[in-house]
């Protein structure tokens, strides 16, 4: 009476839900498992944080976000060992993008005035990264596939351009 808090809590062929609020805070949570797959559910309004778990193909997820933050968290993988991070911040607005497809990496990340881009992949023993930011216009390819790199770095106030590969 005093916290005002109320938990529901039922189990139904082994599958469990629980409902839990207080006066400022409430959370529910959600449980369930049919045939080794689980899934939970969990929120929380002053900071907005959700939690889906799941195990059927070997499959999780992880949503998050913080509503004065702004953040979000998105993981994921299945059966290739995919990863995916999406994070954003309002006041900065900077957003990570990650993930993993055999054996390639890609990262995003921005931010409002300045902004870059990391591509990397591996494939047969060969590796990309490319790299630009906005206010100073640099991009960087290396790869080594036939032993070549490649560096291309230009500067728009400078207008400086370096362009480096070797090759045999």
């Amino acid at each position: 009476n005093q916290q005002g808090g109320v938990i529901l809590w039922t189990l139904y062929q082994q599958g469990g839900v629980i409902l839990w609020t207080l006066n400022q805070q409430w959370g529910v949570i959600l449980w369930t498992l049919n045939q080794q797959g689980g899934v939970i559910l969990w929120t929380l309004n002053q900071q907005g944080g959700v939690i889906l778990w799941t195990l059927n193909q070997q499959l999780g997820v992880i949503l998050w976000t913080l509503n004065q933050q702004g953040g979000v968290i998105l993981w994921t993988l299945n059966q290739q060992g995919v990863g995916v991070i999406l994070w954003t911040l309002n006041q900065q607005g900077g957003v990570i993008l990650w993930t993993l497809y055999q054996q390639g990496g890609v990262i995003l990340w921005t931010l409002n005035q300045q902004w870059g881009v990391i591509l990397w992949t591996l494939n047969q023993q060969g590796g990309v990264i490319l790299w630009t930011l906005n206010q100073q216009g640099g991009v960087i390819l290396w790869t080594l596939n036939q032993q070549l790199g490649v560096i291309l770095w230009t500067l728009n106030q400078q207008g400086g351009v370096i362009l480096w590969t070797p090759y045999q």
